[in-house]
């Protein structure tokens, strides 16, 4: 039984971890959410992603399933915090119109 694959993933978290601590240095830092948001979108994404591209059937062993990891990540995440923080400047004049 091959083990390899095990190792995989965790990687993968890492990646996204690492991805959510650079995030708002290259977006810029918000009071719209808090510090563990970018990293939490990013583990998210990546690991959904990787699950999925391995359900498709892309080898763990090969360079197509981490290109496409390592690629799609960082801008699914940048326009998932940038979503957020517009929804939360949408709900925070909206809420400040009801008072």
């Amino acid at each position: 039984m091959d083990l390899s694959h095990l190792i995989s993933l965790p990687v993968v978290v890492v990646y996204g971890i690492l991805l959510g601590l650079i995030t708002p240095y290259v977006i810029g830092k918000s009071d719209k959410h808090g510090t563990l948001v970018p990293g939490s979108i990013a583990v998210a994404v990546g690991s959904v992603l990787w699950l999925l591209l391995t359900w498709i059937g892309l080898p763990h062993s090969g360079a197509a399933i981490w290109l496409l990891v390592m690629l799609i990540t960082p801008p699914v995440t940048f326009i998932g915090i940038r979503y957020l923080r517009s929804r939360r400047t949408q709900q925070d004049e909206q809420q400040l119109k009801s008072l």
